[in-house]
């Protein structure tokens, strides 16, 4: 009877939690225009904002509040040096080598971290971390004559494959080599002597640099892709080794990470019924609270499957997994989420001809719009994309892009012989007593991602509620979501979310407008200079993109329908209508 008081009392609760995840957002003090100095701004130029909704408060609030994830103990990091170099891991010039947006000390952000980089306590160890916050992957950056801007929602340029192996290679080289270790230690243990003796410190490093050299290796790009560079990453494939293999303890189960995508713009995440590249997750009810989840088990967050947390069919338990999700802090970040709107074109960059705007919008009307609809008001705090309206699905094999993400993401999600590893005989949905309970091996590992998810919520209070399983974001048997389709989104702001396609293969808006056959096959990626006549990033940096590559076609959207048989003109007039949006 105990059982069933519980499970009621969960589903009581759910209206609450939907609320939580759907409040209003907050704003409290005036938004911030377009030419503000960014706070702790720092680096050779200015560093300004451009008008996206935030005020200052919500700004610094989505840039540092914690999720959750834990990449390194937080007094580690600022103690950290290069692995070949006494500066330290987090200096200026090493942060924006690999891409991230760096900033001095504030209010917010004390110890001068780079954007997005967040010191948050372990709930059950009540250790701090450092670990990355939404804004890391979901903060862009360009400059142009002179001054950087930061892009509130829009992709980083960041390259995550070289800063994990960077990291680990800086703490490798710090307990092999004495002298650093020496300088590390003295800085550690003085902000926490009960890490002590150095002996044990070392021992504790070395330990903790060995699992996450492990963890990571799960996640390394075959040869035949190459790694995923600046502004990309496999994030489906790393989630899915997170859950499936890391976290369940079964190696065999991990899949190569060699369909990276582009970081996607959020903006109208929360306001859109289907989000991701192939609109495989849903917004409805605690679809937000789920989708969040997903994420950051794909980025380094510390949990732990036992079986004994969720029961088995014999004897349904409610306690849930243990781990570092900071539930609060997401229903705060989605909420501020809710507050960011897209960037609008702005001086100084050069103005809009609005003739060629005016005679690009009608070959938008005629070519584009039934893919990319316009909002009325991307502003509106009430917009609504909706599927088949402002949201749209578009076949694969019509649409001709890189299918690897889309069928690598169905497979393992649906069809490949999985080893649930830890879970044997654990129920696969935690809150339903009926539940079935898991085999030795299933088919796909959808099963297993719910479980993961909906196990962690019910750590937290009200968290484990029916609803959670219902609006659960892998939609394997709704509808709505086309499996076999990429999704087109409306284009406001994209004009500042370069390289373009859902795998960043294409350098700028007139690159993509060529036909396929004619597109660059390599180009550079790195550079942060802003290219206004063909909109896009500058082809220099030191990451080279092989469009030969498994994973890297840039392939597809070609065609009389997707604008390429224009003449030159027509594509620049079209060109600068896509800047007004």
């Amino acid at each position: 009877m105990q059982y069933w008081k519980r499970y009621a009392m969960f589903v009581a609760q759910a209206g609450c939690i939907v609320l939580f995840f759907n409040a209003c957002n907050g704003r409290s003090g005036n938004v911030i225009t377009t030419g503000t100095p960014v706070p702790g701004g720092i680096g050779p130029e200015p560093v300004l904002s451009i008008e996206q909704g935030f005020t200052e408060k919500q700004q610094q609030e989505f840039w540092f509040t914690t999720q959750g994830t834990e990449f390194i103990p937080y007094n580690w990091l600022l103690a950290l040096e290069q692995a070949n170099s006494t500066d330290l891991f987090r200096s200026t010039d090493n942060i924006y080598r690999l891409g991230y947006i760096p900033l001095g000390p504030t209010e917010w952000n004390p110890d001068g971290l780079p954007l997005g980089w967040v010191k948050g306590t372990n709930p059950v160890t009540k250790r701090d971390w450092m670990g990355f916050t939404c804004a890391a992957c979901h903060t862009g950056t360009f400059t142009y004559e002179g001054t950087r801007w930061i892009v509130e929602g829009g992709p980083t340029m960041a390259d995550f494959g070289m800063y994990i192996t960077d990291l680990i290679a800086a703490m490798t080289a710090t307990y092999t080599d004495d002298t650093k270790f020496a300088r590390f230690a003295d800085e550690v243990l003085a902000s926490n002597p009960g890490e002590g003796p150095p002996a044990s410190l070392r021992a504790t490093l070395t330990a903790y640099t060995n699992t996450l050299t492990e963890r990571n290796s799960y996640n390394i790009p075959t040869a035949a892709a190459g790694p995923a560079g600046f502004s990309r990453l496999d994030a489906a494939g790393t989630i899915f080794n997170q859950v499936m293999a890391w976290d369940l303890g079964v190696p065999e189960n991990r899949w190569d990470t060699d369909a990276p995508v582009a970081y996607p713009a959020i903006w109208d995440a929360p306001h859109s019924d289907l989000v991701q590249w192939n609109s495989s997750v849903n917004n409805a009810g605690l679809g937000p609270a789920i989708r969040n989840m997903a994420e950051v088990l794909g980025v380094y967050l510390t949990f732990h499957y036992k079986k004994k947390n969720v029961g088995t069919k014999e004897k349904p338990i409610f306690g849930g997994y243990e781990s570092s999700a900071q539930l609060a802090d997401q229903g705060s970040l989605e909420k501020w989420l809710k507050a960011m709107t897209s960037p609008k074109w702005f001086a100084p960059l050069p103005n809009i001809d609005e003739d060629m705007a005016e005679r690009g919008k009608r070959i938008y009307n005629t070519n584009c719009v039934g893919c990319h609809a316009i909002l009325p008001d991307p502003t509106d705090p009430n917009r609504r994309l909706k599927i088949n309206q402002e949201i749209f699905q578009t076949k694969i094999d019509e649409l001709g892009t890189d299918s690897l993400y889309m069928y690598t993401f169905n497979w393992r999600l649906t069809e490949r012989p999985t080893l649930t590893g830890k879970l044997a005989g654990a129920r696969e949905i935690p809150i339903q007593f009926d539940s079935p309970v898991f085999a030795d091996t299933i088919t796909g590992g959808q099963a297993l991602v719910t479980n993961a998810a909906v196990g962690i919520l019910l750590r937290n209070p009200g968290a484990g509620i029916v609803t959670a399983v219902r609006s659960f974001s892998f939609l394997k048997n709704s509808a709505e979501w086309d499996k076999d389709a990429y999704r087109a989104r409306p284009l406001n702001g994209m004009w500042a979310t370069a390289p373009f396609l859902h795998n960043g293969s294409v350098l700028n808006y007139w690159e993509i407008l060529q036909p396929d056959s004619l597109r660059l096959k390599t180009f550079k990626v790195g550079s942060h200079e802003f290219d206004p006549v063909n909109v896009g990033y500058l082809n220099e940096g030191s990451y080279v993109l092989d469009t030969s590559k498994k994973g890297n076609s840039n392939l597809g959207h070609s065609g009389e329908r997707y604008g390429t048989s224009l003449t030159d003109t027509q594509k620049r007039n079209l060109i600068e209508f896509l800047k007004t949006l």
